[in-house]
């Protein structure tokens, strides 16, 4: 038979059963009414709720985030002013053959795009490379949209393709290429090299496989990446039959949503080529003496 020892041999045992006597002992009953919430009547602690939740500091919004360094080799390339942006745009939409409004606000900090059915998305604006944007929606994410600007008489001018391709000059005479998730370098001497960024890093400078090229024709100077073929028109350097990419300004936002509602322009069509000419007969060929037709055999 198990033997059971006495509680007092126990002592620490003892010390255990009174401290939960007297935490239970101590402890109040709960009111029920403190969990239930209250009317406020009071004017005064009204205005002094309302005060306080205003003097709350809010989060910052997602869209306004610093753009991650630029490279170093970067520096040849002037960058645009996204100030000077500051109003009203009709861009190219990412759905072909329509636009959109953009009013850049801030600075050239905030872009609100509205379509033409008047939705409207907050994106934050910076630059990811001087011949491309970087737009962060108001979730943090971020996509990038090639540009070219530049000044004339006083007024920006602002080219934007979706998709497209654009280029700059830089003042060594190198060139800076943007063409989709890649902005190529061109060197002086016709080296060419390009660059990814994502997730706010830089990959290092790779030689791609495709041809890339510095030319000229009959038209003028031509760069040649891949498929791309870019072209100077008015100091800038865009991809050839992109006539939509370049923006137009309007003086207000219902100027905009106006000019929404109204057809795009159609792009001009190119011209055709000019027929070669038919090549001329030899003058040293003797012309061929017409045979007899042969008697028929009997």
């Amino acid at each position: 038979m198990a033997r059971t020892l006495p509680l007092a041999s126990c002592p620490a045992l003892l010390i255990a059963v009174a401290s939960c006597l007297l935490i239970g002992c101590g402890r109040s009953t709960p009111d029920p009414a403190e969990g239930t919430p209250r009317p406020i009547d009071d004017p005064a602690e009204i205005a002094e709720l309302e005060a306080a939740a205003r003097a709350k500091p809010k989060p910052k919004p997602k869209w306004k985030r610093a753009p991650p360094p630029m490279p170093e080799t970067f520096a040849a390339f002037e960058r645009p002013d996204l100030g000077r942006l500051d109003g009203g745009w009709l861009v190219e939409s990412e759905i072909p053959g329509q636009r959109v409004l953009w009013l850049v606000e801030e600075a050239g900090t905030k872009l609100v795009e509205v379509d033409h059915r008047g939705r409207e998305r907050v994106f934050g604006l910076s630059l990811s490379s001087p011949c491309a944007l970087r737009l962060t929606d108001e979730r943090g994410q971020t996509r990038t949209r090639v540009i070219a600007m530049r000044d004339q008489q006083g007024q920006p001018q602002l080219v934007t393709p979706q998709p497209g391709a654009t280029a700059i000059v830089g003042q060594d005479g190198s060139m800076l290429a943007c063409v989709g998730h890649r902005t190529y370098q061109i060197a002086a001497d016709g080296r060419c090299r390009y660059t990814t960024e994502m997730l706010g890093s830089w990959t290092e400078p790779a030689t791609p496989s495709e041809a890339c090229e510095l030319t000229k024709d009959d038209e003028g100077g031509v760069l040649v990446i891949a498929e791309q073929r870019l072209r100077e028109q008015d100091g800038l350097w865009i991809a050839q039959g992109l006539d939509l990419a370049r923006a137009t300004r309007v003086a207000s936002r219902q100027a905009g949503l106006a000019a929404l509602a109204e057809p795009a322009p159609e792009p001009e069509p190119e011209p055709e080529p000019e027929p070669e000419p038919e090549p001329e007969p030899d003058a040293d060929r003797k012309p061929e003496l017409e045979q007899p037709p042969s008697a028929p055999t009997p």
